[in-house]
């Protein structure tokens, strides 16, 4: 059954791709595409801030979303029938629909394998700049474990990653000289480049903003950001480099994607920092390497499962146990059978404080019976921390600004209770 889903996917897809490239050719826009692990989204908001004349594809990085971005048609948003509207409307959209930019930046996934290269295949990026590589979706991957293709899941995504920049038409630029990505990139056509963490000057970060300083210039995040993204600052100025245009430093027009990192003032004077859009070990360990450097007293995590990992769940979160210990927290909250069941055990042993909660309400129940208001409470995961957060939030409107705010998401917490 699973076989055939994931065949089902790709024939959709290539459906969809059918009508989009027509749309596509009248376009022509020269495609900046990004990729990567973490920081994806980041990075394209980054760009958005140069003043590029670009489409970008704010929403949509997967084979469908980036179909419906070209034809200009909202993706699904939880409604079957949808699909039977699209079908049709794909069509009729080919024939008439052209975006007008000069340049298509576009971020893509790589939660299936060959998804990733279904998008590129047909884009042809001009450029492709390629965030920081880990341990993904990785269920998807173990067929091709199972198979004998791949020792282990993590060759098989950097395989899925690094294989997009084998279509980039000009430039590949990599972050992190990364041996993997070395010995994978066989670009001969192409120019090769990476970046890496030391060529940042200084980082500075606090529960409300964030500076890298590189050897040309200043970016200065209105919201705190992890080091590793002083990765995306320098793909930034080697992209705009490459285009022959300035870069521009000044970011207090900078849109955090929710769920990244936001800032936000919380319940009885507590500081809040909203990391709920996702959870994997590689961004686990930026998130809380970002906090570790935070100057405050009285730290608390908010942490929940890491989800689709197959084979690799009991490592990975035994790996958690250990980032979460670096931060040197005050309290650790963990929700989730997954971090109850192999993490929660390594902390104990460690002697770190830590509370167990089977779901979100719980988590709930005791911070709202326990927090002062002297502490920076940062919640990093998904499994409904978006609603935990909102409940925590002094100023209610905030909650336009968390992530999983449309429709289908919302429908999904109702089912659980979650109002």
């Amino acid at each position: 059954m699973g076989r055939l889903k994931r065949r089902l996917y790709f024939v959709a897809a290539r459906w969809f791709w059918l009508f989009a490239m027509r749309s596509f050719r009248r376009w022509n826009p020269r495609v900046i595409m990004i990729t990567g692990s973490v920081g994806k989204t980041t990075m394209l908001n980054l760009l958005a801030t140069q003043n590029l004349p670009a489409h970008f594809s704010h929403n949509a990085n997967s084979a469908f979303g980036v179909a419906f971005d070209i034809l200009g048609l909202d993706s699904i948003r939880g409604s079957r029938f949808r699909w039977v509207y699209l079908i049709f409307a794909c069509i009729k959209r080919s024939t008439t629909f052209t975006r007008r930019e000069k340049f298509y930046i576009v971020e893509v996934d790589a939660e299936r394998p060959r998804e990733a290269g279904l998008i590129a295949s047909r884009l042809k990026p001009e450029v492709v700049l390629t965030t920081p590589i880990g341990l993904s979706h990785a269920s998807f991957f173990d067929s091709l474990v199972e198979r004998g293709r791949y020792k282990h899941a993590i060759d098989a995504i950097y395989d899925e990653f690094v294989n997009i920049s084998k279509y980039a038409t000009k430039l590949a630029i990599f972050s992190g000289r990364d041996h993997e990505i070395i010995d994978r990139t066989k670009l001969v056509r192409v120019e090769k480049d990476f970046v890496e963490t030391k060529e940042i000057k200084s980082y500075h970060v606090t529960y409300s903003s964030a500076t890298f300083r590189t050897t040309k210039g200043e970016f200065k995040f209105p919201q705190p950001m992890p080091e590793e993204v002083s990765l995306q600052c320098l793909l930034c100025e080697r992209l705009m480099g490459y285009l022959e245009l300035p870069v521009i430093y000044n970011l207090e027009d900078f849109v955090v994607p929710p769920g990244r990192n936001n800032y936000f003032e919380g319940i009885h004077g507590t500081k809040l920092i909203d990391s709920s859009y996702n959870a994997h070990l590689i961004s686990m360990q930026s998130v809380l390497g970002m906090v570790k450097k935070i100057r405050w007293n009285r730290k608390w995590l908010v942490i929940s499962d890491i989800v689709q990992l197959g084979r690799a769940e009991r490592e990975e979160h035994e790996k958690l146990a250990e980032v979460i210990l670096s931060v040197g927290a005050e309290n650790v909250l963990l929700v989730g059978h997954r971090t109850a069941k192999y993490t929660y055990p390594k902390l104990k042993e460690a002697g770190q404080k830590t509370e167990q909660f089977a779901d979100v309400r719980e988590a709930l129940a005791y911070l709202k019976k326990n927090l002062t208001g002297a502490e920076l409470v940062v919640f990093k995961g998904s499994q409904y921390l978006e609603w935990l957060v909102e409940k925590l939030l002094m100023n209610p409107k905030d909650k336009a600004h968390l992530a999983r705010r449309e429709p289908a998401a919302v429908k999904r917490r109702k089912k659980k209770g979650l109002l």
